[in-house]
C-alpha cells in the first residue's frame, strides 16, 4: 500500500509532464506493423554497417580474389607505443648532439682564451736511477702575472708517484715573462709512459681560471 501510495504521488507530480510525452510513444509501440518496421530497420542497419566494415578491411582482398590479381597487404599500423619510443629516441639523439656541440664550442672558447693568455706548458722526461723524472715547465708569456698555478698529472696503471713525490704540486705565482718548473719522480712497473696526462691550472689577470692540458712529453737521456 505504501509503495502504491508513493507511485501515486509521483504520478500526481510528474504525470502532467511525462504523460503527454510518453503516452503517444507507448500507443505507437502497441501497433504490430510499427514494431515490425522498427525491427526490420534495426536489422538492415546492422547489415549495412557490417558490409561497410567488410569493404574497408577486406575489400582489397575480395577484389583481388574476384579479378585474380595479387593484392599487396596493407602495412601494419604503427602502434602509439612504437611511435612514442621513436620520438623519445629522436629527442634524446637531438639533445646529445646539442650537448656535444655545446661542449665542443666551450672547449674551443677555452682553448682560444688560453692561447690568447700567452701561457705555455712543456714536459720532459728522463731516466733517474731506478725511477723516471718528469719535469713540467710553465712559461708566463702574458703581460701580467698569473696566480695559483697548479700542476696535476694523471698516471696510468703501472706508473706511480715515488715516495715523497706528489701527483699535484703548486707553483704559486709566476711573473710576466718568467718560467717555473716542477719535478715528479715516478716509479714504473710495466705502465705505458706515453699515457701520462694531466693539466696546468692558473688564475689569470681577469680572475678567470684557465686549464692547459699537459702536452706531449719529450723523452731525454
Amino acid at each position: 500500500m505504501m509503495l502504491q501510495s508513493i507511485w501515486d504521488q509521483l504520478d500526481e507530480i510528474f504525470g502532467p509532464i511525462l504523460h503527454p510525452i510518453f503516452d503517444p510513444v507507448f500507443a505507437a509501440l502497441q501497433d504490430a506493423s510499427l514494431r515490425s518496421m522498427l525491427l526490420s530497420a534495426i536489422i538492415w542497419s546492422f547489415l549495412v554497417i557490417g558490409g561497410l566494415v567488410f569493404l574497408v578491411y577486406e575489400g582489397r582482398v575480395f577484389v583481388g580474389f574476384v579479378t585474380g590479381s595479387k593484392i599487396a597487404p596493407l602495412p601494419p599500423a604503427v602502434s602509439s607505443k612504437s611511435t612514442s619510443k621513436t620520438r623519445t629516441q629522436s629527442e634524446s639523439a637531438r639533445l646529445r648532439k646539442t650537448s656535444a656541440e655545446k661542449s665542443k664550442q666551450e672547449g674551443q672558447e677555452r682553448e682560444s682564451k688560453v692561447q690568447a693568455s700567452g701561457v705555455r706548458v712543456s714536459a720532459k722526461m728522463k731516466k733517474s736511477r731506478e725511477a723516471v723524472l718528469l719535469t713540467v715547465t710553465v712559461h708566463n708569456g702574458s703581460d701580467s702575472k698569473i696566480d695559483m698555478v697548479v700542476v696535476d698529472i694523471d698516471l696510468p696503471a703501472g706508473v706511480d708517484a715515488a715516495i715523497g713525490s706528489f701527483r699535484m704540486q703548486r707553483l704559486g705565482s709566476i711573473l710576466a715573462g718568467q718560467s717555473e718548473s716542477k719535478e715528479f719522480l715516478l716509479n714504473v712497473r710495466g705502465g705505458d709512459l706515453s699515457q701520462i696526462g694531466g693539466y696546468v691550472e692558473f688564475l689569470g689577470a681577469s680572475y678567470e681560471v684557465s686549464k692547459i692540458p699537459l702536452p706531449a712529453i719529450e723523452v731525454g737521456t
